[in-house]
């Protein structure tokens, strides 16, 4: 691949990982007050499946940390799309199974702040799952590989346009 195609690639996986990273950040605050919270005041019964949840948001992060940092590329074909769904999907079906686990099987004894807290992990996590298929689709028309020339013509435009238009 030249230069530019793995330039493209990257700034794809880039793409990729900002789109993730709001939502997966969003799981991982939420998930670390959560379990303070029941750390200090209860149900002590819950917190190895909080642990569970947020080690599986650890992971996520660190998913999308690795396609920020290139550490994760770009995948190059289908079978290695679907890896990196599958890999996204993991940690992803964890937060929402044990999350739903401690939701009805401490109801009773969750404060309603607690209650809102996990709510939010669970809405934020559906989701993204729901938009993981459509964030991670390198089929789509506007794939970077596909884009060839018309993706460097609008590129050199726009920088054209900001380099010509005057200063404030």
């Amino acid at each position: 691949m030249t230069a530019l195609g793995d330039l493209q690639k990257r700034a794809y996986a880039v793409s990729i990982a900002q789109r993730l990273a709001g939502s997966a950040q969003a799981i991982l605050g939420y998930q670390e007050m959560i379990v303070e919270d029941v750390r200090e005041g209860g149900p002590a019964d819950a917190i190895p499946d909080l642990d569970k949840v947020l080690a599986a948001a650890h992971d996520l992060n660190t998913l999308v940390d690795g396609l920020m940092s290139g550490a994760i590329t770009a995948p190059a074909d289908a079978e290695s799309e679907a890896r990196l769904r599958h890999d996204l999907r993991t940690p992803m079906n964890a937060i929402l199974g044990y999350s739903e686990m401690v939701s009805e099987d401490f109801a009773d004894e969750l404060t309603p702040d607690l209650a809102k807290d996990i709510d939010a992990v669970l809405n934020e996590s559906r989701a993204l799952l729901g938009q993981i298929d459509a964030i991670v689709d390198f089929t789509r028309a506007d794939h970077p590989e596909t884009l060839g020339q018309d993706a460097d013509h609008t590129i050199a435009t726009r920088l054209a346009g900001v380099i010509a238009a005057p200063a404030d």
